[in-house]
């Protein structure tokens, strides 16, 4: 660079050398980083500076918090072994130098599968689509492990049959079956759910799991136990069997329905029958709980008889199980027929006739008997 001075005096002249630095910057840095929980956090800050030029790198978290030394790979690198969600944050690389000074922030989320929900709770209420008692299922979201929840799982176990298992004290994860899983619409979320379809009369507890992009959360706590009222009994005996025994009788069996077709504590049943007549006048018979054979007596004689069998619970009586159907077996004829006309045809033959029986009571076979005078 050449300068020239001129005054009343004289003049002078002078030659000097500019030197231009560029300045210092950061060149390198990305806005965000996302990494999974446990995978190794690098993040490196590229500086550039001339070479002659001393600079000072800097790091802090949260914009304000001095990074520990023992996260340094090197002056302008981070590096954090095991992340976990307390390193999430915003990272900011600052350099100083006399060639200027610059700084640049990350931000840092480290993501993770969602943290079981709590306070689960069930309860029952009265469903409005169904008509029918239901389980509300009501619990609180936790940490989402940084990404939005996609949907939830919800799993179901019967108490009842784990009461009396005398391993299920022994494992709690046994007896659990996935009810249904519940889509998180975007931008939403979910604190509650009515579960249909579930069993009369049965004592459940009921946990669920938080999805999100990674995978499946750990599974919550149980809720408190809850058990559905009876209702009518939607199942019927089985294996109906129906055998004369006499020609006033019928010895009648049957087995137990399915227990979970009883939908309450099952108290008896009714045995209905009537005559198989066009006119069908239905008559029943309880009987308790532990009867699964039954003779009906005082039937009529040689008749036919229609006959099924109903379960019964606390609430009230289940559907009538098949027809079948039966006949008693002939009697013994109260009374000879009346004799209308008889003649002698020649010597030796004779004709005989007469009423048959106002009412069958049999195969209707006669025997004609003779008997000679003695005199």
């Amino acid at each position: 660079m050449f300068k020239f001075i001129q005054n009343i005096l004289g003049s002078a002249n002078a030659r000097t050398t500019l030197l231009v630095r560029r300045r210092t910057r950061i060149i390198s840095l990305p806005q965000t980083m996302k990494i999974i929980k446990a995978q190794s956090l690098k993040l490196v800050c590229h500086v550039f500076n001339e070479d002659d030029v001393s600079k000072k790198i800097s790091w802090y978290f949260n914009y304000n918090q001095i990074i520990s030394q023992n996260k340094f790979y090197n002056e302008t690198t981070i590096l954090i072994d095991t992340p976990q969600n307390q390193d999430s944050g915003n990272y900011t690389c600052k350099v100083e130098s006399e060639a200027g000074n610059d700084s640049r922030t990350t931000e840092v989320i480290v993501i993770e599968l969602p943290w079981p929900s709590t306070f689960v709770r069930a309860s029952l209420v009265n469903d409005s689509i169904s008509k029918s008692i239901v389980v509300n299922l009501t619990w609180t979201p936790n940490f989402d492990g940084n990404m939005p929840i996609e949907r939830y799982t919800i799993q179901m176990k019967d108490s009842t049959l784990s009461d009396i298992n005398e391993f299920s004290s022994l494992n709690d994860e046994i007896g659990w079956e996935n009810k249904e899983d519940i889509i998180i619409q975007k931008n939403s979320t979910k604190t509650w759910n009515l579960l249909r379809g579930l069993r009369p009369f049965t004592t459940y507890s009921f946990r669920l799991s938080a999805w999100n992009q990674l995978g499946e959360g750990q599974v919550s706590a149980p809720s408190d136990k809850v058990t559905l009222p009876e209702e009518i009994p939607s199942g019927t005996v089985k294996s109906l069997t129906a055998i004369p025994r006499d020609s006033t009788s019928v010895f009648i069996e049957y087995t137990k329905p399915i227990e979970s077709s009883i939908n309450g504590q099952l108290i008896g049943y009714d045995i209905n029958y009537a005559l198989n007549y066009p006119n069908l006048n239905w008559k029943s018979i309880r009987v308790n709980s532990s009867t699964q054979s039954y003779i009906l007596k005082d039937l009529m004689t040689w008749e036919s008889y229609l006959i099924s069998v109903s379960v019964v619970n606390n609430v009230g009586i289940g559907p009538a199980s098949e027809i079948i159907k039966v006949r008693t077996l002939e009697g013994i004829p109260r009374r000879a027929p009346p004799i209308i006309q008889y003649a002698p045809l020649n010597y030796t033959t004779m004709i005989i006739k007469w009423h048959g029986p106002s009412s069958p009571s049999c195969g209707q076979n006669f025997q004609i008997a003779r008997r000679i005078p003695l005199n």
